[in-house]
């Protein structure tokens, strides 16, 4: 993974918010069923092409995708779309039940396309790139909800990130789905 140097100073370190509070949570024994980390979620593009995947994220990183992680990142775009019209639910693979039941309420309440990714984090780092990372390492079921962010977004951390480019109508509906999911956890 690229060196990340778009990254606030704490980033994937103990000193991280969110890790505090897992750290937190894991000391006073708290039971903690679910996590869900809202990682940009309005941004959403018709167009086709208009989603990447490990070229997109090399490219804002300013690299040039390794030569080892081509194939994979052809396996991506193989299985998953290529048009920005979709959130991604996302998960390391021991909140995978938790994201498969996420994905289930928000296709079914919240009428939005989604797209699950359950993984090992450590088989592709991106999809630790957020909170939920902390509440993995402290063993707690987590999954991240995301438009993908500088995967698809062209206006990411930049002067043009303005209300006026995300899809809140979208937005309701994730929300409206994720309410009617965690209601049943």
């Amino acid at each position: 993974m690229p060196t990340q140097t778009k990254s606030p100073p704490f980033f994937h370190s103990g000193d991280m918010g969110s890790f505090v509070h897992a750290k937190s949570l894991k000391a006073n024994n708290s039971k903690v069923k679910a996590m869900l980390c809202y990682e940009m979620i309005g941004y959403f593009d018709e167009r086709p092409n208009s989603q990447g995947y490990l070229d997109r994220a090399f490219e804002f990183f300013g690299k040039q995708t390794p030569w080892f992680l081509k194939p994979f990142n052809w396996i991506l775009k193989k299985i998953y779309p290529n048009t920005g019209n979709f959130l991604g639910i996302v998960s390391n693979w021991s909140s995978r039940s938790l994201a498969k039941k996420l994905e289930k309420g928000i296709m079914e309440f919240g009428q939005i396309k989604t797209r699950k990714l359950s993984l090992p984090s450590k088989l592709l780092p991106l999809i630790d790139m957020s909170d939920q990372w902390c509440y993995w390492k402290h063993g707690f079921p987590a999954v991240m909800l995301t438009d993908t962010s500088f995967l698809r977004n062209p206006n990411y951390h930049k002067q043009t990130d303005l209300p006026h480019t995300l899809n809140y109508e979208k937005m309701s509906q994730i929300i409206k789905g994720v309410v009617a999911s965690v209601t049943n956890l």
